[in-house]
């Protein structure tokens, strides 16, 4: 699992310049819901290896939380914002 420093170096990361050949499309992820919680956590960083850069499908994606906002404001966000297709 990765430590709090090795997340805020990840979260940095600026997906305008990441070769997006190199992100783990979650179109494909495929885990066993019947496995802990814990063990779920550690196969997805490990497919995933930085939560904050992946793709789905040919898109790249930036994951931000933050603001003083829940994970569910920040969906909502996206979800409502007139430029996500």
């Amino acid at each position: 699992m990765l430590n709090k420093e090795q997340l805020e170096k990840l979260s940095k990361a600026d997906i305008e310049t990441i070769d997006k050949s190199n992100l783990y499309d979650v179109t494909v992820l495929d885990m066993d819901i019947s496995e802990s919680i814990l063990r779920r956590s550690e196969q997805f960083f490990d497919l995933v290896k930085n939560p904050y850069t992946l793709k789905v499908g040919d898109v790249g994606v930036k994951v931000n939380f933050g603001n003083g906002k829940s994970f569910s404001d920040s969906i909502m966000d996206v979800v409502m914002n007139p430029n996500c297709h």
